[in-house]
């Protein structure tokens, strides 16, 4: 686990997972860790970032601030299929 503190905020950057050790529930035990010290240190609020919602769910996070890309596209054909591919992207793969 990586995380950064700043003020009364903690950043987790990296969980690390490995599939082979999922049946374990070692990520469970290091979140629950690094929950456990937040509070211990008087942290309020624990970012964890980017990834999988449901697995966030269980520690009571909600949605925060959407990210956004901003990705540039040349005008013409082959922009407007780039464009409309990148946008069937996001239906398909929208957690929300």
């Amino acid at each position: 686990m990586f995380a950064i503190d700043s003020g009364a905020i903690r950043y987790s950057i990296s969980g690390q997972y490995d599939a082979q050790y999922k049946k374990y529930g070692v990520g469970l035990l290091v979140d629950y860790e690094m929950l456990q010290d937040s509070i211990r240190m008087g942290i309020k609020k624990v970012n964890l970032g980017d990834g999988d919602a449901e697995y966030k769910d269980r520690w009571g996070a909600k949605p925060g601030a959407q990210l956004i890309d901003y990705i540039y596209i040349c005008p013409g054909i082959l922009g407007h299929l780039l464009h409309l591919g990148i946008k069937i992207w996001e239906v398909t793969n929208s957690k929300y």
